[in-house]
């Protein structure tokens, strides 16, 4: 304490975090929900505890977002969250003055424990990290016979290194900046008819994960080009075969850095890669489309690919003219950079990939699963994860007609993989 003023430690927002709180809203939540369904029904009392020490073991997530005169910043928090049961649609803007500032959120239903998060907070790999530990203190509280045994050293993250800036840290002059590519260009949209504002219809597909497995080594893919691959076909045969333009199919895809830049960081790293189709003109088989995919992504996911990226990216944040400007003006700049990059892409596909539980964890739970808040602009978001052997896509979208979707699904059933499929009640 210093003249009867309590000290509040701050942080600034990692580089990719900083667009965050200047575009979002109820159109554009910018919220991500990743949840973990168990095999009995949730306590709430013990979920609340197990939240109390998450939060002491990742208090990167202990904080609340100011708003400062040229940036946001995030300031420590000392309020306990409170758990809720769930109630509303997934994924909507987190409404910091009924949550006590937090940037996430967790609630329940049944057997399934949800973690909502404000993307200026974490990405999913941070966000998995929280709920992973989550899961084990709630399972070591409710199951105290059991031996769970200490805290995974997987999960286990020294405080310091957890708000690091990925982008920051790997910032170098030897590669030089590289702009995200296919952003100037209109994407062939995926239109229909808009659901009321704050509404998403969530379809969510489970299937054994050796099955896409072994469909992806069919054609020498991996299961994210063959996923996206299905993506692109679906959308071409729905929308673009029915009503041609002039405009290429765009699916964005992102990537966590992690793998080509190690951090233990729980913040924001990561890049999407843009991958095209252009189909005016011309017919496509679907072995064509993957062979496309393929290229794409064998080009754009190499370290130096994105060390350029980086390097654009921290550049234009330490831009002095940019620095200086004042932060309304900023956010003004900011909605109307994100609104135009919104029309550069069709719809995103996020692969979290395989979420690998301790042992004795794992007879605990059914499954687990990511979704992304769609937008009014950006109709179609597709989340994937997979957890033990069981698979699970959530489809989210802002639209009532479910055609791509359904193509897509359609398409695995065929194959023969067998699909568990449900959804919420949106009204009409």
């Amino acid at each position: 304490m210093s003249g009867g003023t309590q000290r509040h430690d701050w942080s600034k927002l990692d580089n990719t975090a900083k667009i965050f709180p200047a575009v979002s809203g109820a159109p554009v939540p910018n919220v991500f929900r990743l949840y973990t369904v168990l095999k009995e029904d949730v306590n709430p009392e013990t979920l609340s505890r197990a939240l109390e020490m998450t939060l002491e073991r990742v208090p990167a997530f202990r904080v609340k977002l100011r708003r400062g005169l040229f940036w946001y910043y995030l300031e420590d928090n000392a309020r306990v969250p409170a758990i809720r049961q769930e109630n509303d649609f997934p994924a909507s803007p987190i409404l910091r003055q009924n949550n006590k500032g937090f940037l996430f959120e967790v609630t329940y239903y049944k057997k399934r424990i949800n973690l909502e998060v404000f993307h200026a907070l974490a990405d999913g790999t941070g966000a998995a990290l929280f709920l992973n530990q989550l899961v084990f203190f709630y399972l070591t509280i409710q199951y105290p016979w059991e031996d769970f045994g200490p805290l995974p050293e997987e999960y286990q993250v020294p405080v310091q290194e957890q708000s690091e800036d990925g982008f920051k840290r790997y910032y170098s002059h030897d590669f030089p900046p590289e702009a995200a590519s296919l952003d100037r260009e209109v994407a062939y949209p995926v239109t229909g008819t808009l659901l009321p504002l704050g509404g998403l219809k969530v379809i969510e597909a489970v299937v054994p994960t050796q099955d896409i497995i072994a469909l992806a080594k069919q054609y020498d893919a991996t299961v994210t080009e063959y996923l996206v691959a299905e993506l692109f076909y679906s959308i071409y045969q729905e929308y673009f075969c029915k009503n041609p333009q002039n405009r290429p199919i765009k699916i964005s895809v992102p990537v966590n850095l992690r793998s080509y830049f190690p951090t233990r960081t729980v913040r924001n790293f990561f890049l999407f890669v843009r991958l095209s189709l252009s189909c005016y003109g011309r017919e496509y088989t679907f072995e064509e489309i993957l062979q496309e995919v393929h290229r794409q992504m064998r080009q754009q996911m190499t370290r130096e690919h994105f060390s350029g990226r980086i390097r654009y990216q921290v550049d234009l944040e330490k831009k002095v003219a940019f620095r200086l400007v004042p932060r309304p003006i900023k956010d003004m700049g900011l909605r109307l950079m994100y609104r135009l990059g919104e029309r550069g892409y069709s719809c995103t596909f996020t692969n979290m990939g395989r979420v690998q539980l301790p042992d004795r964890v794992q007879p605990y739970v059914d499954r687990m699963g990511v979704l992304l808040a769609a937008s009014r602009s950006n109709t179609l978001k597709i989340g994937l994860c997979s957890c033990g052997d069981r698979m699970v896509f959530n489809f989210a979208s802002t639209l009532y007609e479910t055609s791509v979707q359904r193509y897509f699904i359609r398409r695995l059933t065929q194959r023969g993989v067998a699909v568990e499929i449900s959804c919420n009640e949106v009204s009409s």
